[in-house]
């Protein structure tokens, strides 16, 4: 149980990705107009559409601070080899989508609202701050093909 504050759809429709900030355990909602606490640790959970149940691990490493009547969406993307999510620790999150590892973080200056995979090639992605920039990103070898340069993965600042 907890704030859901993002919802994605693997491409394939069959599972929904939901970023969820949650409750402590066992917490039973006394009055319904004060919000309940909220933790700062934020979990992206997989629910099978076919069967409803939660599957594969849950995904955690990314932050959020602000209060329970305050929550910041956080949108995340999927791709057939990748989950993204933005966070307001500054920075988009990437994990490879079947085991569950974080793979790379991806730093602006303030909270990252959005992120979104290129469908067409997962090597791109883009991610968006309250910062008021949105920077493109790209895989290495995706930006040596591209640029003829082995440079680390690098975000572009628009």
């Amino acid at each position: 149980h907890g704030h859901i504050v993002g919802l994605s759809l693997s491409p394939d429709h069959k599972y929904l990705y939901v970023n969820c900030r949650p409750w402590p355990k066992n917490y039973i909602i006394s009055d319904p107009q004060e919000s309940p606490p909220l933790a700062q640790e934020v979990e992206i959970s997989t629910i099978d559409l076919t069967t409803f149940n939660f599957v594969g691990p849950v995904l955690r490493s990314h932050k959020a601070y602000t209060h329970s009547d305050e929550c910041f969406f956080l949108n995340l993307d999927v791709s057939d080899d990748y989950v993204a999510s933005g966070a307001e620790d500054r920075q988009g999150y990437l994990w490879d989508r079947h085991y569950g590892i974080p793979l790379y973080r991806f730093p602006h200056r303030n909270v990252v609202n959005c992120v979104a995979i290129n469908p067409q090639d997962s090597e791109i992605l883009v991610t968006v701050s309250d910062d008021y920039t949105f920077k493109v990103w790209m895989s290495r070898c995706r930006a040596s093909e591209l640029t003829g340069s082995n440079d680390a993965i690098k975000g572009t600042s628009v």
